[in-house]
């Protein structure tokens, strides 16, 4: 089936809210969602195999530690669908200041959900390069490069290796885009093989047919976000309109 982006935006806000997230995490969530899908990355792929577990799962807040210009994130097996906005504002401030930051995101799922916020802050001028592993077989390696300053472009690499051990999302931030090489090109071995390359073009066509054409969305995960979503509605009874609206008239004596 087919939603508009304002139809699966409002869905995916109600639907998080019911989860007990406040305001600004469910608003982030839901665009977080919404731009990964819009970019080309499958979101709503990716939060249809994870919405089972976010609807039960308690979220602890990231812990934060502070090396210089550098962070240290523990989700603690949390999503980077919620609670990652202040840690990427602050990997901003570090970067702009120093012309250079980077960011160590343990314990992470669905780490692609980051990328929304990067391309966010990559708006302002900055730009971001993110790594993270999916463990498996073949072990593959994920690469997204956001340049941004008159225009965000978003690039991507997938890479096999059968020689991963690290499981950590990094992140790196810089001032200047090729501020971003250095650290690019230490993160793939020599034994890696690249299995997909997506440019640009490619990512921008996405973006530009969400603009202007519904999204296409699995009909039941729909009905799974729309059930979750009615939690947050309250049964239209007597009782439930008491106090709502207009105060009730006077009481007869």
């Amino acid at each position: 089936m087919r939603v508009s982006s304002g139809e699966l935006l409002a869905q995916l806000k109600q639907s998080f809210e019911a989860f007990g997230a406040s305001q600004g995490e469910y608003e982030s969530a839901a665009s977080s969602v919404l731009g990964l899908e819009r970019w080309g990355f499958d979101g709503l792929g990716l939060i249809e195999g994870a919405l089972s577990r976010l609807e039960t799962d308690p979220r602890r807040p990231p812990h934060v530690v502070f090396e210089s210009t550098d962070l240290l994130i523990d989700c603690f097996g949390g999503s980077a669908l919620f609670g990652l906005v202040p840690s990427v504002e602050r990997l901003y401030v570090n970067a702009w200041r120093n012309n250079g930051a980077q960011a160590t995101v343990k314990n992470c799922r669905e780490p692609a959900f980051i990328l929304p916020l990067l391309v966010k802050v990559c708006e302002r001028g900055c730009n971001a390069a993110v790594q993270w592993w999916i463990d498996g077989e073949p072990q593959l390696v994920h690469r997204v490069r956001i340049e941004g300053g008159g225009g965000v472009r978003v690039s991507s690499q997938v890479w096999e290796g059968a020689d991963v051990v690290a499981c950590d999302m990094h992140v790196y931030m810089s001032r200047d885009a090729q501020g971003l090489d250095g650290v690019e090109s230490n993160a793939i071995g020599p034994s890696f093989k690249l299995v997909q390359q997506r440019g640009h073009a490619e990512h921008l066509a996405c973006f530009q047919r969400s603009t202007v054409s519904a999204i296409e969305i699995n009909p039941l995960l729909w009905q799974r976000l729309e059930d979750i979503g009615r939690k947050m509605l309250v049964p239209a009874t007597v009782q439930s309109r008491l106090g709502a609206g207009a105060d009730a008239p006077p009481q007869k004596r």
